[in-house]
């Protein structure tokens, strides 16, 4: 029985995901007629753009960049049943939407100048990483309730709304680090260090159609397109140092953040959110 529900949770996941590469290549091909070149990095960017879907406009422009309005309207007349809320990666033990990963990715290829780094980060991983200190905040203003450092790295990926709730959360998802969540950060960041050479279609299709992709290679992929300029230790030592510079509300970013999610003790949270963030991502390493 375990044999044929591993070939059918196969043949499923090959399906959704392969239909996703699909529509990855006409949105593409879409793109290159557009731009009427073959700019590898420019029809990416296209892309990206149709696919943040809800993330447009507004503060989404200023970091993400306008989208290219011609392609839009065409990918609209030329595949009117194409919803962005549709698409869909299944990543194993989640379902991850598109959405969010194309914004990230987009921003982490389309850095306001002098700021290239914290641009890319905060787009992603550590922007979701300040989020989840938000929403502790909130539950401990309300309940008194310190989170251990086993809850907080358990917290980061959670995707047992059980356990959430019995935090003090109302599921999973509302802790703002969610597996889906955490999945698109690191995967967004790892399409985004591709893009300038590779086709989104040809990257997704080796991250999410070859069964030897897995939370090691994702976390391993994270690490090494992770900006380390200077930093130095043991890869724990690194992680832990860049995710504290974060989690202490650096400047400008950091009161941008706390604006856009709410305010979080950096005294309280700041050192255990870095320390299972960082363990976290090793432990998927080994």
């Amino acid at each position: 029985k375990d044999v044929y529900r591993a070939i059918a949770e196969t043949v499923y996941r090959t399906t959704i995901n392969g239909k996703t590469h699909n529509q990855l290549v006409n949105l593409y091909n879409c793109a290159v007629e557009v731009n009427n070149n073959d700019n590898i990095l420019s029809a990416n960017r296209n892309v990206l753009d149709f696919l943040r879907g809800k993330y447009t406009g507004g503060k989404w422009d200023v970091v993400a960049g306008t989208p290219n309005s011609t392609y839009i309207n065409k990918v609209k007349n030329d595949y009117p049943t194409l919803q962005v809320e549709n698409i869909q990666t299944d990543c194993r033990d989640v379902k991850m939407g598109i959405d969010h990963f194309a914004l990230s990715a987009k921003v982490c290829i389309n850095p306001l100048p002098g700021i290239v780094a914290e641009i890319k980060d905060y787009s992603s991983w550590a922007g979701d990483l300040v989020q989840l200190a938000a929403e502790m905040q909130k539950v401990y203003q309300q309940n008194n309730h310190i989170f251990t450092d086993e809850e907080i790295y358990n917290l980061i990926g959670c995707n047992d709304d059980a356990y959430a709730v019995s935090l003090g959360f109302s599921d999973a998802e509302s802790s703002g680090f969610s597996l889906e969540d955490f999945y698109q950060d690191l995967d967004a960041y790892i399409f985004a260090n591709k893009l300038g050479e590779e086709k989104i279609y040809d990257i997704y299709r080796d991250l999410y159609l070859k069964e030897n992709y897995s939370n090691t290679n994702r976390a391993n992929l994270f690490y090494e397109y992770l900006n380390k300029d200077g930093y130095s230790g043991t890869k724990y030592q690194i992680l832990y140092a860049i995710a504290y510079y974060y989690t202490h509300k650096p400047p400008i970013f950091g009161n941008i953040f706390e604006e856009m999610f709410g305010y979080f003790d950096e005294n309280l949270w700041g050192d255990k959110l870095a320390k299972a963030f960082a363990k976290k991502i090793t432990d998927m390493m080994e």
